[in-house]
């Protein structure tokens, strides 16, 4: 796998947790940052 492959993976592993919380009646609306906030390219130089 490339290092863009693994970016990739990490997004979607975000967006799916924020979907799980935010069907959860246990929990509010998830706080955390916004995925558009996350500079994949940044996170690629600290894979």
């Amino acid at each position: 796998m490339e290092s863009s492959d693994y970016v990739w993976v990490f997004i979607m592993l975000i967006c799916v947790v924020g979907i799980i919380k935010g069907r959860s009646p246990n929990n509010p609306p998830v706080q955390a940052a916004p995925v558009n906030q996350i500079d994949p390219e940044e996170f690629a130089n600290h894979v």
